[in-house]
């Protein structure tokens, strides 16, 4: 590992630890130290999205992605055949894989840099900002898969959901949507709630207040932020900027 990221290494862990780290951050982090993660991690994966703006069309989450899109297929014909199936939507798709890992490659990676982890565990507040940081980061990536050109898009409401949104070949018009990364805000509140009103946002960033909040901004708002005399502040109290109950 050489010297600079050794020292950005060390920047970031320190940001974490006081949670002032945002999303740009975030992205910086995953992006400069792909390789130095395992080939089959999920930070390798979250890596190379970042490193392939254009698409990704190969590596672990490309076969998963490719495999659901198989089985939706089969559901959609079975279906018009008359047989009888459960929910699409009850079937598992396993996203970028099982968050829980992240902590543990972070862990890795600071050893390697000679950091302390700050004790950086599943159950922090760190972590939960973390996984919303990726959520927005990851809303940008496109997946090539079976000829498709597939997007994400970030849903809010009572949790903020990563999807990526695939069409049918043959039944026009009917899709379905893969939770490919998800961040829960009430543990106690079911996943899915009937008639829960859910906003689209897209093409937003999300920086730290003088609260020490995340909250979500407009891109052009953001850039408005470095040519203009506004504050994040002034932008939550006119709803432009979107807070998050992390």
């Amino acid at each position: 590992m050489n010297s600079f990221n050794k020292h950005l290494i060390w920047i970031f862990s320190e940001k974490l630890k006081s949670r002032a780290f945002d999303q740009v951050d975030v992205c910086s982090f995953f992006a400069l130290n792909r390789d130095y993660f395992p080939s089959k991690s999920i930070s390798r994966e979250i890596g190379n999205f970042l490193a392939h703006p254009k698409g990704k069309d190969r590596g672990a989450t490309a076969s998963v992605v490719s495999e659901a899109i198989e089985t939706f297929e089969k559901f959609l014909d079975d279906k018009d055949a008359g047989k009888e199936v459960d929910s699409f939507n009850s079937l598992r798709f396993d996203g970028l894989g099982d968050e829980s890992r992240l902590p543990e490659e972070i862990r890795q990676i600071f050893k390697s840099a000679k950091v302390d982890d700050g004790s950086f565990e599943i159950e922090t507040q760190q972590f939960r900002e973390l996984v919303c940081c990726l959520i927005f980061t990851l809303s940008e990536s496109v997946i090539k898969v079976r000829g498709s050109e597939l997007e994400f898009h970030v849903d809010h409401s009572y949790d903020t959901t990563l999807y990526l949104t695939y069409e049918s070949s043959k039944y026009r018009g009917t899709k379905a949507e893969l939770p490919f990364l998800k961040l829960y805000y009430d543990k106690a509140r079911p996943a899915h709630v009937f008639g829960e009103p859910r906003e689209r946002l897209n093409e937003y960033v999300l920086r730290r207040t003088k609260l020490n909040e995340l909250v979500a901004i407009p891109y052009k708002e953001d850039l408005n932020l470095l040519t203009e005399d506004k504050s994040i502040e002034s932008l939550i109290s006119l709803n432009i900027a979107k807070r998050l109950p992390i």
